[in-house]
């Protein structure tokens, strides 16, 4: 929201609800394709003021643009926020510099994480 501030004019009337329409992209498309999202926005975006929500949307990365993937991770997962990966203590590390917050780092294996293309989802 800031750098979309910083770059282009918003009506302050409009601010929170524009704040809240951003909140449900991040939520729905994670945190890497957001941030590539509006950085593709503020860089390419001709309007003198601030996009709508719609237009926003339109600079979203294709599905299959640059990752051909058949597969993705929900954004949504409490495990790992689609990343894949999530920290967990390491008790060797720990052990091994004398300290009580080492961490590492382990794939999800949350099974509503990992969605493939074609596959329907268990249960």
């Amino acid at each position: 929201m800031y750098q979309l501030m910083s770059q282009l004019a918003i009506d302050q009337t409009r601010a929170a609800g524009k704040r809240e329409q951003l909140l449900k992209l991040l939520r729905e498309v994670g945190q890497r394709k957001f941030v590539a999202t509006l950085e593709a926005a503020v860089a390419n975006y001709q309007g003198e003021f601030c996009p709508t929500i719609g237009i926003i949307r339109n600079y979203l990365p294709s599905k299959h643009s640059a990752d051909e993937r058949s597969w993705w991770r929900d954004p949504n997962c409490g495990k790992c926020h689609g990343t894949g990966w999530h920290y967990v203590a390491d008790p060797e590390a720990n052990k091994l510099y004398h300290r009580e917050d080492c961490r590492a780092v382990r794939r999800c294996t949350n099974p509503d994480c990992l969605h493939r293309e074609g596959v329907p989802k268990h249960g």
